[in-house]
Formats: C-alpha cells, structure tokens, sequence
C-alpha cells in the first residue's frame, strides 16, 4: 500500500488508547460529531477569520509526508494525526473519505500554491513539524471536494470557537411536559448580524446562532425565522447529493446550491 493511501491517518485503537479529551455534540448532528471542550476560546467568542490552525493540518494529513516532506516527517504526521483525532474524533474519517476525491491534479494545484508561513502540525508545538500553508481559496476547494466533509468541518470548527458564548446564552425553561430543558437564546432582536451567514450564506449553528441570519444586502443571501438558507442560493456549486438522488439531509442547511433542480421543478424532498 502507497504511502499517500497510509499516512497520517489513525485508527480505531490509536484513538481509543490516546487520552481522552471531554467531547461536546456538535448542534445539528448530535451523535455524529463531536468536538472537545478545551479547545481555547477567542475573546469574542467566534472563530478566526481564517481557520489554517484546523484546515492545514488537516490537508497534510490527506496528502502525506512524501508530498511535503520539507515540512514534515511520516512520525511528526502520525503524532499530530493521533493528536488531532482526540480533538475531533471525526478527523480520521474527513482525511480518509479526502483521500478518496481528491484528484491528482488537485494534489499538484495544492502545492503550487503553497503561501505564507507554514503552520505546526500541533498548535503552539514547534517540535511537532509544520503543514504548509495553501491559499485560502485552494483550501476551501479541497475541503469541497467532499461536500459533507466540508459541511462537518465547518460546524466543528465553529463549535470548537463558540462554546463558552454557547453556555453563556444556555437558560432552562420548561418544555410542554413541565420537565426542564435546555434552549438557546435565538431572538434575532437587536442582535448583530452573523458574520458566517454574511460571508457563505450559511451558519453551521443554524437555529441555534445567536447572531441574527436576516436579510444581506448584496450577497443574495435571506433567512426566515433565523433559520439558514443556503440550499437555493444561486451562484453556488450544486450539491451533489441534490443531483444524483433528488434530496439532502442537510436541506437548507446545505453549503451547496439546490437551485438546478428546483428551477426544474423537482421538488424537494422533506
């Protein structure tokens, strides 16, 4: 087996024999994804601008240590892997369905376009080898390569950032059977815009943001009852679960466009 088809990915009992970090469900995929509580919170609570903390790293791992071995080596890959997966239990499962898309044209694009300071494998660890830093755009075209690794990406991702503004807005209420329940404050009254829905036209936090998803000027992009709206936007690359079975399980929560079909008076399953 090649290199590229091994590397940097971690096994089942690499994950389970590595030290457990505390896990949270990330909202809208409870029981699928889940990301760890300790991750380091910006003083806004949002994530970065840029995510080449996450995304680098991660892009290494899908291409291995001997497309970038002026960066890395295959053990400093294989430790951050292990590393990675206590953080986000899902990310040998995104470098593994990755490695299955992405193309070698794409590979060779990647490295051509290698920008700026590279950035560790491991956080703030200088020993544990650097993963080259790829334009933004090529990143994000990578990523979607897999449109759903993309989807799960960016909601970890956002998770990871918004926790603590997440059990800041936490308050009980009680549900119709008189029973305590959780619920996130979600008015879009008076609330600044959410700058993810601004940008994509989609928020991995859906109901749950509390930043408001209106209307945005210019970019196209609408929501109603702050729900996203990202599954008709025009202009955006087709989803490709819309195209080849009629339906998706993200519906308007999808990064990617539904508008093909419905233009063609498919309708969309509910």
């Amino acid at each position: 087996m090649s290199a590229f088809a091994t590397e940097g990915v971690s096994t089942a009992s690499d994950a389970g024999a590595a030290t457990a970090r505390p896990q949270m469900d990330i909202p809208g995929f409870e029981g699928r994804l889940t990301c760890c509580t300790d991750w380091p919170q910006t003083k806004r609570g949002e994530p970065p601008n840029a995510q080449s903390l996450v995304f680098s790293p991660l892009l290494a791992c899908v291409l291995g240590s001997s497309d970038i071995e002026d960066f890395c080596t295959s053990s400093q890959l294989e430790q951050a892997s292990r590393w990675w997966t206590e953080a986000l239990p899902a990310w040998p499962s995104w470098v593994r369905r990755l490695r299955g898309v992405v193309s070698v044209e794409m590979r060779e694009k990647m490295l051509r376009n290698i920008k700026g300071r590279p950035t560790y494998l491991i956080p703030k660890k200088k020993d544990s080898g650097r993963a080259p830093h790829f334009k933004g755009k090529i990143q994000r075209e990578a990523l979607e390569m897999d449109a759903m690794v993309s989807i799960e990406v960016d909601a970890c991702v956002m998770c990871m950032y918004t926790q603590a503004k997440q059990k800041e807005d936490t308050v009980s209420v009680m549900d119709s059977n008189g029973s305590n329940s959780k619920a996130l404050v979600s008015s879009c009254a008076d609330k600044s815009l959410c700058r993810q829905f601004q940008k994509n036209g989609f928020c991995s936090r859906g109901d749950h943001c509390k930043y408001s998803h209106t209307s945005v000027v210019g970019t196209g992009h609408a929501s109603a009852k702050g729900k996203t709206n990202r599954g008709g936007a025009v202009g955006r690359r087709p989803c490709r679960l819309w195209e080849r079975d009629g339906k998706c399980s993200y519906g308007d929560q999808c990064r990617f466009s539904h508008a093909a079909l419905a233009q063609q008076g498919i309708p969309k399953e509910q």
